[in-house]
């Protein structure tokens, strides 16, 4: 009888001025690799899910949340179900600005950057590991561009 909460926000954001999805590239140690993700993070204990979607998208890329779709944006969603009771809100939003490293904590390696449709598409082919958020992400942004996020 644990209260129910939410764990963590992932983040599908579009940037505004240039009309790309924003992705990150990761250093994982259980793959002892660079991995693309999706931005994304633990929510406080003081925190609420836009809290926590506003500090987690401006430490990674340094980008600020202009706008959150409520219609597309969950509430609650489970990472791996098999394997563990972790959940996610998964946040589709707009953002503005210019990418820096500047609010990176000291032991992240994180690379940020904007990736256009057919960035989505070469990245795809590339064979690059990555996520399973960030695969879908990237294939839906490939084939629908700006309005995966309509």
């Amino acid at each position: 009888h644990i209260p129910d909460h939410t764990d963590a926000v992932v983040i599908a954001a579009l940037h505004e001025e240039s009309g790309s999805l924003v992705v990150i590239r990761q250093f994982r140690v259980p793959l002892n690799e660079y991995v693309y993700e999706l931005p994304a993070g633990l929510i406080d204990a003081e925190e609420d899910i836009r809290c926590a979607l506003n500090r987690e998208l401006e430490e990674e890329t340094g980008l600020k949340v202009t706008g959150m779709n409520e219609k597309l944006s969950s509430q609650k969603t489970y990472l791996s179900s098999g394997m563990t009771d972790e959940s996610a809100a998964f946040i589709y939003c707009s953002c503005e600005g210019t990418i820096t490293k500047e609010y990176l904590e000291e032991d992240e390696d994180i690379e940020a950057f904007l990736v256009s449709q057919e960035k989505a598409r070469e990245l795809l082919d590339s064979g690059a590991k990555m996520d399973i958020k960030a695969f879908i992400i990237l294939n839906s942004f490939a084939k629908l561009g700006k309005d995966l996020f309509a």
